[in-house]
């Protein structure tokens, strides 16, 4: 019988909050695995509408981020 550090081990894709996201959004270098932008804007509710609405936000506070004005 395993362990619970064990069963952990075992099936880490149990223990993944990926897809039940709160409203962190993360833009990740992959070679260094560093954090270079970030925001928290959590949909009103996980409906297809609601969620395209706050991932077009996302999207657009990125491209302004990105190209401030000057």
């Amino acid at each position: 019988m395993f362990t619970s550090q064990e069963n952990k081990l075992a099936s880490p894709a149990s223990t993944s909050s990926f897809g039940r996201s709160k409203g962190n959004m993360y833009l990740v270098d992959a070679k260094s695995r560093l954090v270079v932008w970030s925001t928290y804007q959590p949909p009103k509710s996980f409906a297809g509408k609601d969620l395209n609405r706050t991932a077009s936000n996302i999207v657009s506070r990125l491209k302004k981020d990105l190209n401030p004005k000057k």
